[in-house]
């Protein structure tokens, strides 16, 4: 087994009853093709013994291509790297031996039963479909050569291996283990070590590796006595060759350079000053507007240099502004005339949303509207969202109408909740609202438990305010019960004239303590209800302070010693006794009541502040409580604005502005050399105007078609391409532009701060787009050197440009990540581009010419090495392994890890093409800080 810190690879892999083969791989054709295992069974007393024989490649006919998980190139790759090896994956971690009839031999070596080629395409080669009774078939013919276009078969043994990844021990018990019980780490690769040469079309074909094996594929007859041997499916000296083809596919080379040696060309460069903006002549601008000689205004792109440059001067010439207050404002000007004949004029963009008919120069809000529109700068930027409605419109039309029957419903359900929310805005105006505070907090007993006592995060429920007090009765279900205004207490004991006004909660007639007449009976004083209140707990703690008011002879026991006519009810302007006799029920309710009220002499307090009796009617208000709709998705506007539904398209719009002007992108990008690595920030007023002329021409086009739409939805709200994104959920998405009130360019997600962007000009990120791109914090070693920490940041969002343009927003600033070179300052943050290590890579380094080193460690090893002189080096097409006389490549070095020629195992360890990554600090792609102390 040949290890890694993630990766191991063995020689090969058995399981089920191919482990059990005794004969071992002499790698000759003298062996077997078929083999057969003995088997006895046991019945009882009865033994029987007999043979079976295993399938070997004489019988595979076929494979399935899902056991084929990953091909290196893709199909159809354009520019896969010279010096690599092509390799085909198989999820089986024992596929390629699954058919060879032998178990491994001396040095663990064994010959897989298939085996990967690549030929290239030329005279005579030719890739024919599959036949009714027979594979595709892969024909090698004079002029060309299958003696250079084929590997040695001898070899065979060496290109194929098994891989197990993550942690392992490096014990047989630990590999079964792993091979057995977690299939998911484990696969089988075939490598083809073939030479490749620049910019060439290949084939990739899987065949058979034996004679019997090819005549299976072909459909012809397997004779007996051709079972007895494993013979090559072809042999070196043969001037043509017919394969069957088990799976294929085609790719293209590119120029020399594999990940390692494209990385190591990149240079970081701070963007040069020309870069970023280019020239607008207003000076002629035509439809009647004022002309200026030399009127010349920088413009700058989507992108801009770090530090982001000051507001472009000269500005609009004035002059130029008011000739386009009055074309704009054109429209409703003539809807003053007596006339009223309209007037087509250049549209005012984002018009609809405020909305208004007119721009000025005076800045009325919202100020975005004026500075988009009478400036010449901002409103090109708008007309590029223009045309790409305009270019799509088919397809987002079609795109909106699937979207109908949705705003439909979700303009109905806004109806509804926009009628719901006035009956409860009235109900809560006219009826709760103007509840005393205690008498709201006895209706609101079921919803105690869901109310705060305050507003800060984690306080209590007003339940548990009341529930911790001396006094818990309101919280009671059965208080609550028996005093509601029309139960059957009341219903019993009150007069119908009392029933027919304004009822009362009876059994709290004793919470309401009044000043009593001084002709009634001391201890009738505090029985008095009073009508035009109701009977709360307040009047209860209230009672104690009342001068009249004797309440230690308020004993539960008094009460209910005391006659049913000696109850009284006070009216309006007199006392009457009650047409009604009070019986037992009542008496013992005020037992009941007072026994919680006083205890030892003492009326019980409850602790209700007024802070939660205003939260209480806050959680009822419609509007304080949030009550309003709660919008399914970013197309529902609040129900204020009254803003319809409206379709919405996800696509990232950045991509149709870099197809649409892909000289905005950055002006002057030419003056950046090729393989630059460099920081920018985005133009946030360029972003802004772009998708206010976006959205604004979506709504004119939506009115056009008829489409039910008030032209203030905010239908295009993603400019940055964020699909894949690692960047914790956060959203650039751009917040409905009926809702924007600041500057233009100061609206956005994250209005005020600009991402840093990292440019990348080269061939790097085209031909690995897999590349791992992050920002890593950096840190000081023991000898004050920098280098990256495990603290990073992923990209927000990734775009690209043709030809070789990629760049990748972070969520970081230019003061974090410039750095100072003090050795007490903030050391600031790496940049790195890693290739992908889940896809591992195979093959040999590229070739830098001249005698090569010494190898003192695998990852060094080039083409150069295993050949004497550059002619061999030319007529080299695949890898030899053996070592010849003198032998190659030279290992007297001793370079670790593994041996060469030993075994799969060895030989994928030591073609195995090490991850590569490169950090470059922020501050060498910045200019340099005008306070010093930069690492730049």
């Amino acid at each position: 087994m040949a290890d890694n810190a993630a990766l191991h690879f063995l020689p090969w892999a058995r399981q089920g009853a191919t482990a059990g083969i005794p004969t071992a791989d002499s790698l000759t054709p003298g062996q077997a093709a078929q083999v057969a295992l003995p088997i006895t069974v046991r019945l009882a007393q009865f033994e029987v013994t007999s043979q079976i024989h295993l399938a070997g490649p004489a019988e595979v006919t076929s494979i399935d291509p899902r056991q084929i998980v990953r091909t290196e190139p893709r199909h159809l790759t354009t520019n896969f790297a010279v010096n690599l090896f092509p390799h085909i994956e198989f999820d089986r971690p024992d596929f390629p031996w699954l058919f060879t009839p032998a178990k491994p031999g001396q040095q663990e070596r064994l010959r897989p039963w298939l085996y990967l080629v690549v030929i290239k395409k030329q005279e005579g080669v030719s890739l024919s479909g599959a036949q009714p009774s027979s594979l595709p078939r892969l024909a090698i013919t004079a002029p060309a050569r299958p003696g250079k276009e084929l590997p040695d078969l001898s070899e065979s043994w060496a290109w194929a291996h098994a891989q197990i990844t993550g942690g392992l021990a490096d014990t047989v018990p630990s590999l079964k283990a792993a091979i057995d019980q977690a299939p998911e780490r484990t696969l089988s690769r075939l490598l083809c070590p073939r030479r490749l040469e620049q910019a060439t079309a290949y084939y990739a074909c899987l065949v058979p590796t034996f004679e019997v094996g090819r005549k299976t594929g072909l459909g012809l007859p397997v004779p007996d006595n051709e079972l007895s041997q494993l013979a090559p499916a072809w042999q070196q000296d043969a001037t043509d060759v017919l394969l069957p083809v088990y799976f294929s596919w085609e790719f293209s080379t590119g120029q020399e350079g594999d990940f390692e040696s494209l990385v190591r060309l990149l240079q970081p460069r701070p963007i040069p000053a020309q870069v970023g903006t280019t020239t607008l002549d207003i000076g002629h601008p035509g439809f009647g507007l004022p002309e200026q000689a030399d009127a010349v205004v920088p413009m700058p792109g989507l992108l801009q240099p770090v530090p982001l440059p000051a507001v472009p001067a000269p500005a609009v010439p004035p002059a130029l502004q008011a000739g386009l207050v009055k074309i704009l404002n054109a429209p409703a000007d003539a809807l003053t005339q007596p006339t009223n004949d309209p007037i087509v004029a250049p549209p005012i963009y984002g018009a609809t949303y405020p909305p208004k008919q007119r721009v000025d120069l005076t800045n009325q809000p919202p100020p975005w509207l004026n500075e988009l529109n009478l400036d010449p700068r901002h409103r090109i930027a708008a007309s590029f969202g223009t045309q790409v409605v305009q270019q799509d419109q088919e397809a987002l039309m079609a795109s909106a109408w699937q979207q109908i029957d949705a705003v439909q419903k979700d303009n109905l359900d806004r109806r509804r909740r926009q009628l719901a929310l006035v009956n409860r805005t009235l109900l809560f105006t006219k009826q709760l609202s103007r509840l005393d505070p205690d008498e709201l907090l006895q209706i609101m007993g079921p919803s105690l438990t869901k109310v705060q006592a305050s507003e800060t995060a984690g306080a209590k429920t007003v339940a548990t305010d009341i529930w911790s007090s001396e006094f818990p009765a309101f919280c009671t279900a059965v208080l609550r019960r028996v005093a509601r205004p029309r139960g059957p207490v009341n219903r019993r004991f009150l007069p119908a004239q009392f029933l027919s006004t304004q009822t009362r909660p009876l059994v709290k007639l004793l919470n309401h303590l009044p000043t009593a007449p001084p002709r009634l009976p001391f201890l009738l004083r505090p029985l008095r209800l009073r009508i035009a209140g109701m009977v709360t707990a307040k009047r209860v703690s209230d009672a104690a302070g009342l001068p009249l008011i004797d309440v230690s002879k308020m004993t539960p026991a008094k009460v209910q010693a005391e006659p049913a006519h000696g109850f009284f009810i006070w009216k309006v302007d007199h006392w009457e006794r009650s047409s009604v006799l009070l019986g037992q029920e009542f008496r013992q309710a005020a037992f009941d009541h007072l026994s919680r009220v006083v205890r030892q002499g003492v009326v019980l307090r409850p602790t209700f502040t007024k802070p939660n009796a205003q939260t209480l009617l806050n959680s009822l208000n419609p509007r304080s409580a949030g009550m309003t709709a709660r919008p399914r998705g970013p197309a529902i506007a609040s129900e204020e604005d009254g803003i319809l539904a409206h379709p919405q398209f996800d696509r990232p719009m950045s991509e149709r502005l870099i197809d649409l002007a892909p000289e905005f992108l950055l002006p002057g990008l030419e003056s950046v050399p090729a393989n630059s690595v460099t920081l920018v920030q985005a133009n946030n007023r360029f972003i802004e105007a772009f998708m206010l002329g976006l959205n604004h021409e979506m709504g004119r086009e939506l009115l056009w078609r008829e489409y039910p739409t008030d032209r203030r939805g905010t239908y295009f709200r993603s400019f940055w391409d964020q699909r894949g994104a690692q960047a914790d959920g956060q959203s650039l998405a751009l917040p409905p532009i009926h809702e924007w009130t600041g500057p233009l360019g100061q609206n956005g997600a994250g209005a005020g701060t600009t991402p840093l962007i990292l440019l990348v000009r080269g061939e790097l990120l085209r031909r690995y787009p897999t590349a791992v791109i992050f920002a890593a914090k950096a840190q000081r070693d023991q000898a004050w050197r920098l280098t990256p920490s495990q603290t990073a940041r992923y990209p927000l969002f990734r775009g690209s440009a043709p030809p070789d343009v990629t760049f990748f927003g972070f969520d970081l600033r230019e003061e974090e990540v410039r750095g100072d070179s003090r050795p007490d300052g903030d050391p600031g943050w790496f940049f790195v581009i890693q290739q992908q290590p889940g896809e591992p890579t195979f093959g040999l380094d590229v070739d830098p010419g001249g005698q090569p080193p010494r190898i003192t460690n695998w990852n060094e090893l080039t083409w150069r090495h295993l050949v004497r002189s550059e002619e061999e080096l030319a007529s080299l097409t695949y890898v030899r392994v053996a070592q010849g006389n003198p032998p190659l490549p030279d290992t007297s070095a001793n370079p670790p890890g593994a041996q060469w020629g030993r075994n799969s195992a060895h030989m994928a360890r030591i073609t195995w093409q090490q991850p590569v990554r490169i950090a470059i600090h922020a501050g060498k792609m910045l200019p340099p800080a005008t306070g010093g102390g930069s690492h730049a």
